[in-house]
């Protein structure tokens, strides 16, 4: 039987970073949040795929992710011109 537990930890060793999993029991649904990781996991599409084989067929899901705020950015003394290889898609992820 697939445990939230075993969910939780397939999720943190695809993204590498800690997960939380919370279930909405009334929409027979549950969310899978990388917590531990800013931004989209790397291999997303790997976790989908065996997600999807291991969790009871009646449940589905969906992904929340953590993004960098700009406010975050200025605390840290970055500015636009600090780093001109990184587009804004590469700043949401950062640390």
């Amino acid at each position: 039987m697939v445990t939230k537990k075993f969910i939780k930890e397939t999720a943190e060793a695809f993204s590498g970073g800690e997960v939380e999993i919370k279930e909405h029991p009334e929409s027979y649904s549950f969310t899978v949040q990388f917590i531990g990781v800013r931004g989209i996991p790397k291999n997303l599409s790997g976790f989908k795929g065996i997600l999807d084989n291991i969790k009871p067929a009646h449940l589905s899901y969906d992904f929340k992710y953590i993004y960098t705020v700009w406010d975050h950015l200025s605390e840290k003394k970055l500015s636009w011109n600090d780093d001109k290889n990184k587009s804004w898609n590469g700043l949401k992820a950062y640390e």
